[in-house]
């Protein structure tokens, strides 16, 4: 008797920690571990929600610079971080409360470029609503606007103004804000050191657009060597992989390209990953976002590409790979969206031979196209980039840009001057 009431209370028990497992799968856990479990044994459906925290970070500076007491320095190497983390917190409180909008000329732009101010560069002309969106989550009516680079000083009513070169258009806007100059002020006055200058400060930058900053010195920027994680099906990033893309990897079937790519197909979406890191991804039904209703077209553009950089981040992160993975680039098409990213490296945007290093199509809410280059970075040592007074000499026309990107050859990234002409286009190095 007593042997059949242990038996009974071991089967009970047994019983128990199921119905705890099942339930520690299947709740709303926030946990991202948890959350990979779930997507592991099938559990849960396949989405993706708007972050509760507004970064900033969908769409990446080329360039930062802050112009202090002894001049402007730029940032270069692990310092774009930092700097980044102290100026991003201004840039977000003056979108968040941009007044009227107002054509302003060339010459007060660069007056206003003389004094203290925080400057930032984009690689292409940036939705000036979508920008305010990016940082504050909400959708401002600047939406006529684009932004190729700006800048934030003291306006003439005590305020931080928004200087700005619509690369689009070709013509300087400015914008009155509610920011306080006390945060401007406490970044400039960190600056303890210069290393750039404006192009209209120097006659040998005269073909560069005039607010363009540019380095005055000699600068080394990281060089870093890329590998690529094991994503094979008998690998634990094999199985973490296909959950994130919403398959299960018990079920999946598994196929060998003859080029030695791993496919997985389960019901009606494929996952296709290379040893160099390519995933592409299909499915018909795709990863649902959650998109809020009654949003204007403006909006559900914006939040689609926050979404999607979401989702391509949490897929990097989740297997310990490399992010910093930037909007580039938004097409709309009839039933939906389709948006680039570009992978920054510390310091500077990667330049790749086949394109983008992430590209995602959104049909009808979904996502139902990926193709992601998934890899680490480790710092090999540095590099001198082209002095920009030799780059600028071989320029032709006016109006150029000047910009730091990294090339990718034979598993090494390397730092070189880029040229441009309202965009990234031709290497000079």
């Amino acid at each position: 008797m007593v042997e059949k009431l242990k038996n009974t209370a071991l089967v009970f028990l047994g019983l128990l920690m199921v119905v705890l497992l099942f339930f520690n799968l299947t709740l709303g856990l926030d946990d991202g571990y948890f959350q990979a479990v779930r997507q592991t044994f099938g559990i849960g459906s396949s989405s993706v929600t708007p972050g509760s925290q507004v970064s900033g970070s969908t769409v990446l500076p080329a360039k930062l610079a802050v112009r202090g007491d002894l001049g402007l320095y730029m940032a270069c190497g692990s310092v774009m971080t930092e700097m980044y983390y102290r100026a991003g917190p201004l840039l977000t409180e003056a979108l968040g409360s941009v007044g009227t909008i107002e054509e302003w000329n060339e010459r007060d732009f660069c007056l206003s470029l003389s004094g203290s101010c925080v400057y930032f560069s984009f690689s292409f002309p940036v939705d000036l609503g979508m920008l305010e969106y990016w940082h504050t989550g909400i959708m401002g009516s600047s939406s006529d606007y684009s932004v190729s680079l700006l800048a934030l000083f003291s306006g003439d009513d005590g305020d931080v103004d928004i200087g700005f070169y619509d690369g689009n258009t070709g013509r300087c806007y400015l914008a009155q804000t509610a920011a306080g100059t006390e945060r401007l002020a406490e970044v400039c006055t960190e600056v303890r050191s210069a290393n750039a200058c404006f192009a209209f400060e120097k006659e040998e930058f005269h073909n560069l657009l005039p607010y363009e900053a540019v380095f005055t010195e000699s600068v080394y920027f990281p060089v870093y060597a890329v590998t690529v994680p094991d994503f094979s099906s008998e690998s634990e990033n094999g199985e973490k992989l296909i959950s994130f893309f919403g398959m299960n990897p018990y079920l999946a079937k598994t196929y060998k390209t003859i080029q030695g790519d791993t496919v997985y197909v389960e019901s009606f979406s494929a996952l296709q990953v290379s040893k160099g890191g390519r995933v592409l991804y299909s499915g018909t039904d795709g990863i649902q976002l959650d998109i809020p209703d009654g949003l204007s077209e403006k909006q559900t553009e914006a939040v689609s590409a926050e979404l999607a950089g979401e989702f391509l981040s949490s897929v990097c992160m989740g297997l310990s790979c490399h992010d910093g993975l930037s909007v580039a680039d938004i097409t709309k098409e009839k039933d939906g969206y389709t948006i680039s990213f570009e992978r920054q490296a510390t310091c500077a945007f990667l330049t790749r031979q086949d394109g983008y290093s992430a590209v995602v199509r959104i049909r009808n809410g979904a996502i139902t196209e990926v193709k992601l280059w998934l890899c680490n970075f480790s710092e090999t040592g540095s590099c001198m980039i082209l002095p920009a007074e030799l780059a600028a000499a071989t320029l032709d026309g006016m109006g150029n840009m000047l910009t730091v990107r990294y090339s990718e050859q034979n598993g090494v990234l390397t730092p070189m001057l880029w040229s441009a002409e309202g965009g990234i286009a031709d290497g000079v190095e």
